[in-house]
């Protein structure tokens, strides 16, 4: 989906590939589940591909806790919805501007 190897991608943090703009939501999802205050988190975020341009991804994540509530990993899905963002794009262009 981004175009990286599995190895490229091995031990990077997710910053490295994750649009600059986007760095601070991350963190401030994980910080709300890591206090606890949700079990999963789902959010649209920009990333990065190797060739330079932006990916769209539907992200949905989830923090697994041992038995007596600490967090022991995070669980990420990631959906590459680049075209839907694109059409919702050009669709919010032809409403806007007369034929």
């Amino acid at each position: 989906m981004l175009g990286y190897s599995q190895e490229q991608l091995a031990g990077q943090a997710p910053e490295r590939i994750t649009h600059g703009d986007d760095v601070g939501g991350d963190a401030d999802a994980r910080g709300v589940l890591l206090a606890g205050d949700a079990t999963s988190d789902r959010r649209e975020k920009r990333y990065v591909h190797a060739s330079g341009h932006v990916i769209w991804a539907a992200v949905s994540d989830t923090l697994i806790r041992d038995r007596d509530g600490l967090p022991l990993r995070f669980i990420s899905q990631v959906q590459d919805v680049s075209e839907r963002r694109r059409h919702e794009s050009q669709l919010a262009h032809v409403a806007d501007h007369d034929p």
